[in-house]
Formats: structure tokens, C-alpha cells, sequence
């Protein structure tokens, strides 16, 4: 990780949420915390332009599906890395929150050292993605992906054709993909194709 990440954070300053800003402080993330307030955490988004977002799921005033619409509309493109934390057990609940544009969602209680893994490893792949050559823009590798699908008798015609595709060029991309399938690699190909 080039620098130091800017994140922000939705806290109520309590024993738990202290142990997660120090655990990321430790590894040289620039944590701001604001209170579980939509609004205010839209205002210090504008304010600060974070790296990261981790928020709970339920806020004042706007929700994080809100925050995120709103996040959304502002900038797809440019918008920073979000993380939700709920402690909601649903996976209706889950997944409505994913399709929302959600990078990760934790359940509580989690190991506050394995969420700074997660952003760690979360922004690098990002930054990959924008710095470096992407494999996944060049034509050879779709063909060469294509071909091997035709091969193995995967009919082009069937929608998960696509689907299919794009998780193989992201895992060659990234090898790190295939040790997160269910949750990274397949809310990635999700998100690509609105579904």
C-alpha cells in the first residue's frame, strides 16, 4: 500500500469502536470518526474526500443505502471503498445492501483486525485495478477466455455466459479473488453487471 489511507468512520465512541480506529490507526490509515448520523457523514464525505467509508448500516436521519445512493450519484467512478457493519443477520437484508454498491458487509461482532486486512486488501485491488495494465480491457484475454469457454462446451448464448467470463478475467487479474468467491468474487461480477 502506497501512503496513507483516509478513512472515515461511523462511531458512537464506545470500546468497540475505539479498538477498530486504533487497530487501523496501527496500520497507518488517517481514520476520521463522525457519529451514526447520515447527514453529518455525507457532510464530512464532502469535507474530506476519504479513501475509505466503513458505516454502520443503520443511521440518523439517512440510512447507509441513502448515504450510498447519494455517494453514488455524486461521483460512480471516483467514490471511495465503503464498508457497512450491521449486526442484522438476514440475507434478504444482506443482499439488499449489497446491491446498493456496498464493497463489503461485516457482521457483528467481527475481528477488528480482519476488517483492516480487508481495506488493506480491498484498496490494493482497486488500485490495480487503476494503475497498473488491465488484463481485463485487453481483447486478447476476452478471446482467449472465450475460446477456452467454447471449448469446454459453454454455450454463449446463456446469460451467465457473461457472468461466467468476467470471473475468470477477474481471477486472472487477481489471484486473490478465487480466496474470496462467495464474498468478494461474485458480488464484483454483481456490481459490473447491475445484477
Amino acid at each position: 500500500m502506497i501512503g496513507n489511507l483516509s478513512v472515515l468512520l461511523t462511531d458512537e465512541k464506545d470500546d468497540a469502536g475505539l479498538k477498530l480506529a486504533g487497530v487501523l490507526r496501527k496500520n497507518k490509515m488517517d481514520v476520521k470518526v463522525c457519529s451514526k448520523n447520515g447527514a453529518e457523514l455525507l457532510r464530512y464525505y464532502e469535507e474530506l474526500h476519504p479513501d475509505v467509508i466503513i458505516m454502520d448500516a443503520f443511521l440518523q436521519h439517512i440510512d447507509a443505502m441513502g448515504v450510498i445512493a447519494r455517494i453514488n450519484m455524486k461521483d460512480p467512478v471516483k467514490r471511495p471503498l465503503i464498508i457497512v457493519m450491521s449486526g442484522i443477520d438476514n440475507p434478504n437484508f444482506e443482499r439488499g445492501i449489497t446491491k446498493c454498491g456496498v464493497d463489503y458487509y461485516f457482521l457483528k461482532p467481527f475481528d477488528v483486525n480482519i476488517l483492516a486486512q480487508r481495506v488493506t486488501q480491498l484498496t490494493n485491488w482497486s488500485k490495480d485495478k487503476t494503475n497498473t495494465v488491465n488484463l481485463r480491457e485487453s481483447n486478447d484475454l476476452i478471446v482467449t477466455v472465450s475460446e477456452i469457454m467454447h471449448q469446454l462446451g459453454v454455450p454463449a448464448h446463456i446469460k451467465g455466459y457473461l457472468y461466467l467470463r468476467e470471473a475468470i478475467i477477474l481471477s486472472i487479474n487477481d489471484s486473490e479473488m478465487m480466496s474470496s468467491v462467495t464474498k468478494v468474487l461474485y458480488p464484483t461480477v454483481a456490481k459490473r453487471y447491475s445484477t
